[in-house]
This record gives C-alpha cells, structure tokens and sequence, in this order.
C-alpha cells in the first residue's frame, strides 16, 4: 500500500502507545470512517429478531452459553498468500498466529470465568476456499469472525497493520487490490451481490457490529504492538461476504518490508500481536456484552 497520510517517522514497534486520540492518520481515511458514512440501524427500525442474531443470555440459560469465536488464518495449501523477505509465507504464519491466538483467548476466558468457545476454520496446511470458510462460522453459529493475514507491496517501505470490515465499496485504491488478492482473485461477481446481503436488516445489524469490532480491534493492536496503524477501512472481501455475525479482516504486517518482515518471523513478537488481539476479541464482547 501507498505511504500516503503518514506525516512523521514511524516509531519502533516495540513502543506502546498511549495516544488516545482518533487513530486514522490519514483525513481520507478519517472522513471515510465518520459515523455518517456508515450504514446504521434507525432508532424507528427495530432490532432485527432473526434466530441467528446472537442475543444476551438470561440467567437460566447463561450455564448453556457459551460465546463462539472463529478464527481464519488466511490461505494454506496450493494459496501460499503473500511471500517476502526472510522466506516467510503468509499462509504460515497466519496459522501460527491464529493458533497463538486461540491459546491466548482460552486463557483469558479460563481465568476470567467467561463462557467462550474458538474454533479454527483450518488447523494445518490445508486450502479452504473461501466461500467454505463462510460457511463454517455459520454453520457453527459463530458470534465473531476474524480472518488472519499479511500484507504485502511493490513499495518496499510500506509496514504497519489494517483492519477491514464489509462494505460494497472499498475505501480506496489500495483496499481494491488488497480485496482482490485477498478473495483468490475474484471479488463477488457483483456490487449488487453485497448491496443485497447489506440491504437485509440482520445483515445491516452485523455490518454495524462489524465496524464497531473494527474500530475496537485497531485500539487493541495500537495500544498494545504497534503505533504505525494504516486505520479502519472497508471493502468488498469474499470471506467476509455472507458472514452471519460480526466479521473483520486483519492485515498484521507486511512481509515486503525489511524490519517487519524480520520480525513477523519471531516467537516473541507473534506473541505480543496474539495477546492484542486476543483483547481485542474479549473487549468486543464485553461491550456488546456478550461476555461478563
């Protein structure tokens, strides 16, 4: 992706952050992102009461609840995904990241007392399509869908992370040919395929859930790894097409840049993304209380 927006040096990964302020650095992106832009439920339009929208449990039944999270790391077989520097491969460490992941959750929940389950939508080497893995968290009835994966760039000084949510439209050039490369090279065969599933009220519930996620999601990995953020943004990718619950996308890193690329091969460091996002994933279903 571009360089464009980013305004001062990029500081160390390894440095915390602790800026509270709006984390999109480029005023595109923040306009893009503005609530005004984003489709929302009315305050007229009632919730929709479709069985597969995940409701809060009663006391009875919080004993039989338990909060479903479906991780997918991207790619895997014949799909190397990106491929960089140090002989890293996406497809790899998306998996290795997503196990570190599911460990990292099932940790805090043992600890905390939370109801929570995580499932792999791959757990070795194996090409799913991506229609597949759709399937899979509906099927499940997963209440959040999280997809794993790596950037990559024809401009060697593009680093830092994404994360993307469904819409019919990308925010951008860069977002397009990431959507692309991402959906196997092929996006849904129309934009009128995603107006649809997004005109759905139910569907409309979780888009608005998923930038929620999104945004919560980008605070976690700012906060806690990384302070060189590239924002939310928003596109037309088919493993987040035809989800039933919330979905985003995370690009982690890119494997074309020299210092990230090195890193994203380092046990500690994988470590340190899995954590943050693993908090992500448990501050999200706090505030939708989900969890607690």
């Amino acid at each position: 992706m571009s360089e464009r927006g980013v305004a001062k040096e990029i500081p160390s990964p390894f440095e915390t952050s602790t800026d509270r302020t709006p984390h999109h650095t480029d005023p595109v992106q923040n306009q893009l992102m503005n609530p005004v832009n984003m489709i929302s439920v009315r305050p007229d339009q009632p919730a929709p009461s479709d069985s597969k929208i995940k409701t809060v449990p009663t006391a009875s039944q919080s004993t039989q609840y338990r909060l479903k999270v479906m991780l997918d790391p991207g790619h895997g077989g014949k799909d190397d995904g990106a491929a960089g520097r140090h002989g890293i491969r996406e497809k790899q460490v998306s998996l290795l990241l997503a196990k570190k992941i599911k460990r990292e959750v099932e940790s805090i929940a043992k600890k905390q007392g939370y109801p929570l389950e995580v499932q792999l939508t791959r757990e070795n080497d194996t090409f799913i399509p991506l229609k597949e893995r759709v399937r899979m968290a509906n099927n499940w009835g997963a209440d959040m869908f999280v997809s794993i994966h790596l950037n990559s760039s024809p401009v060697p000084k593009a680093r830092g992370f994404e994360v993307y949510f469904l819409s019919p439209e990308a925010s951008d050039p860069e977002t397009e040919r990431l959507a692309l490369k991402e959906s196997e090279g092929q996006l849904p065969s129309e934009k009128s395929d995603v107006l649809s599933i997004l005109s759905d009220v139910r569907t409309t519930f979780h888009t608005n859930e998923s930038a929620q996620f999104a945004e919560d999601m980008f605070t976690s990995i700012s906060k806690r790894v990384l302070s060189n953020g590239r924002g939310v943004r928003q596109g037309p990718f088919t493993v987040l097409h035809g989800t039933n619950m919330p979905a985003i996308l995370v690009e982690v890193g890119y494997v074309t840049h020299p210092q990230e690329s090195f890193l994203l091969t380092k046990e500690a460091y994988l470590k340190r993304l899995a954590s943050a996002i693993s908090s992500g994933i448990i501050e999200f279903g706090l505030r939708t209380r989900k969890l607690g």
